[in-house]
């Protein structure tokens, strides 16, 4: 055990507020905290215990702005009397390096290494007021150049100094500013204020969230880049191996409930079912398979999310589980725990990428092959005793999902059911004959024999019935019979392209629905139904309001509301972009559960849609409150080191061994840095 890197965070917070900096949501920005003297000395004595001739790099910070300590002078004085061989890191914004803290760290650094490899960052993201507002979203532009080039003046080219700034990011896609231009911006301040070039460094670098660079897509403003870190994207990092992070309280550094729904290839499935090798819809709207499932036993609070727009079900989630958001103030979009969570927060939900579908579905793995018979291309039952072809059974080997048929497949979710008999039953008003006229020739053109179809008078009512018993054989099994619990089965999802999804959705309307010219409403007494009626309008641009009725004496009610007006636009509470919806959060509530949570580690996207709509990752990385070693007010480091909580992350999280370091990660803030 020999450290190469110790930091050490004074106070936690940071008075700036890069977009691309996960420290305004951080576990300390929610915990702030100050280290005491006392705390200070025994972190020291528990480092010269464990190390005693120390000399590597000291940082009296860790995802923290250091200057915010008004003791910083002192500490470092007291680093280099416990530790005269090491040298110091700063890094700062500026804001608070005023002339006169210049000075005294200057004079503190210069006076005590004798390595001279001591140094200071400066991050200063910006070639003008306009690029510091937005990326550094501050207002102390002149105030903030001004202290830096006051910096430069004093240090005189002592200390060795980095200029550190981005205005690209990872994926090229939104340039504020090139290096040529970061260049460009400090030469010329350095000629206007006769600076002293000596020992003074630019590093340029394309932004990120600041949490990795590992599997970087999707860039949008500060969008949703994170490290992947598990089996499958492996990465070797000596701060693991050779860094000690300390957090102000001494602390050493590096889910879903069961009836949560997750979207698959299949359709929505219960989070306790899903299973390695399945595929789930993950943030960017693609299919991405299983690699691993989580189960864990917890009694504590979770959080529990309602969206306005989707009033149906909550999100529940454990405090660390991370959502796919947008700050709607900043318009910055992150991964975000949902302890962290608030009412200024929008969650992503995307817009799915289907293949092609065939429009076509095989009729006969859906009937008994016991009592039927396929002749030519069509199917038929066979009676039982005299084993005689019923003709009136008729259905076609292969089925046309095509916009009519879908159609009637509408209609029979709002108002059909299959009787006793086996025979097919459409309920309708006595003034919808159309529909029949309709239902009976998509039925005839498809190849469903319906000789025998009659319909039944009862006031002002009328039924539809048809007395095929293969095809009410198979409306069971794709739609179910009682109105409470119908459903779409996946296959028809699969196989259906969008724009007959949508002729579901219109025979739907029409059956159990009213529209106006500004909007239309679907209602159902079936939550599974209303569901997957509410992902088909998802994916075909229309987001709709989303409510549950209690109606008492009654079945409750679910309803569907989609703005078709474009007047509306200007009053819509979401946000609609090529690849998704943003939906605000309306209330964020705390309850008790105790039971087993879930989660899915999953390939390549490493997210997966919960309720088949919200965007949630499958790890959290705020390693700083996820993940402690131990603490040095009762632990000394060695026990810490070689302790089963840091052997269990080195070994688990990153699927590394101990001894494996040949892989720097140069701007990590995960673990500090």
């Amino acid at each position: 055990m020999k450290f190469n890197l110790i930091q050490v965070q004074t106070v936690s917070g940071c008075n700036g507020n890069c977009i691309f900096c996960p420290s305004s949501y951080s576990w300390m920005k929610k915990h702030p905290g100050k280290m005491s003297d006392e705390d200070y000395v025994l972190v020291l004595e528990r480092i010269k215990e464990a190390q005693p001739n120390f000399d590597g790099q000291f940082c009296p910070y860790l995802m923290n702005e250091p200057t915010l300590d008004e003791k910083l002078i002192e500490r470092i004085e007291l680093a280099f009397k416990y530790f005269p061989k090491c040298n110091i890191e700063v890094s700062t914004n500026a804001m608070k390096l005023t002339p006169k803290l210049a000075e005294q760290l200057v004079e503190v650094i210069t006076k005590n290494d004798k390595s001279r490899k001591s140094h200071i960052w400066i991050s200063h993201h910006a070639i003008n007021k306009e690029t510091y507002e937005t990326l550094m979203r501050r207002k102390n532009y002149a105030q903030t150049l001004n202290n830096i080039i006051e910096y430069l003046m004093i240090n005189d080219g002592q200390l060795i100094t980095i200029l550190r700034g981005s205005g690209t990011s990872i994926d090229g896609s939104l340039v504020y500013f090139t290096e040529e231009d970061y260049h460009e911006y400090w030469i010329k301040i350095f000629k206007e204020n006769n600076l002293n070039p000596a020992n003074v460094k630019l590093d340029y670098y394309r932004f990120h969230n600041r949490a990795g660079e590992v599997k970087m897509e999707g860039w949008r403003a500060a969008n949703n880049f994170y490290r992947a870190i598990d089996k499958y994207h492996s990465f070797s990092c000596w701060r693991f191996i050779s860094g000690l992070h300390v957090l102000y309280n001494l602390d050493v550094v590096p889910c879903f409930p069961p009836d949560s729904k997750v979207l698959t290839e299949s359709g929505l499935k219960d989070i306790k079912n899903i299973r390695v090798g399945e595929l789930v819809y993950s943030h960017d709207g693609k299919l991405h398979r299983v690699t691993k499932t989580y189960r864990r036993e917890v009694s504590e609070k979770i959080f529990k999310i309602t969206l306005r727009k989707y009033k149906l079900r909550p999100i529940r989630s454990t405090k660390n589980h991370p959502f796919l958001v947008m700050e709607r103030e900043s318009g910055a979009i992150m991964w975000k725990e949902a302890q962290f969570l608030s009412p200024d927060d929008m969650i992503f939900i995307p817009k799915l990428e289907r293949k092609n579908a065939s429009g076509f579905l095989t009729t006969l793995k859906y009937l008994r092959n016991t009592d039927i018979v396929l002749i030519e291309d069509s199917i038929f039952r066979i009676n039982g005793y005299t084993k005689r072809v019923l003709k009136n059974s008729k259905v076609p080997h292969i089925l046309k999902l095509s916009r009519d048929m879908m159609w009637v497949f509408g209609i029979y979710l709002a108002e059909g059911h299959v009787n006793s008999s086996g025979d097919v039953v459409f309920s309708l008003n006595r003034s919808e004959g159309y529909i029949i006229e309709r239902i009976l020739k998509t039925l005839e053109d498809a190849g469903i024999e319906n000789p025998h179809a009659i319909r039944m008078y009862r006031r002002n009512n009328m039924d539809l019935v048809i007395f095929n018993s293969n095809l009410g054989v198979l409306l069971k099994k794709w739609f179910g019979n009682r109105c409470d619990t119908k459903f779409i089965h996946s296959d028809i999802l699969k196989y259906s392209s969008r724009v007959a999804q949508m002729s579901l959705v219109d025979g739907f309307l029409t059956g159990d629905g009213c529209r106006n010219d500004r909007k239309f409403r679907l209602v159902t007494t079936s939550e599974k139904l209303a569901s997957q009626l509410y992902l088909i309008l998802r994916d075909n641009n229309k987001l709709a309001n989303f409510y549950k009725y209690k109606h008492e004496g009654k079945k409750d009610a679910f309803e569907l509301d989609v703005n078709t007006s474009e007047t509306n636009g200007k009053h819509r509470i979401h946000r609609e972009e090529n690849s998704g919806y943003w939906l605000p959060i309306a209330q964020i509530e705390q309850e008790s559960y105790s039971g087993d949570v879930y989660n899915l580690e999953v390939e390549e996207a490493n997210s997966y849609l919960v309720d088949g709509l919200f965007s949630a990752h499958n790890c959290c990385m705020d390693y700083s409150c996820k993940y402690i070693w131990g603490n040095l007010r009762t632990e000394s480091i060695k026990d810490i080191w070689n302790g089963e909580k840091r052997k269990d992350f080195v070994d688990k999280a990153t699927g590394l061994k101990p001894s494996d370091s040949d892989f720097i990660c140069k701007r990590c803030m995960s673990v500090g840095g």
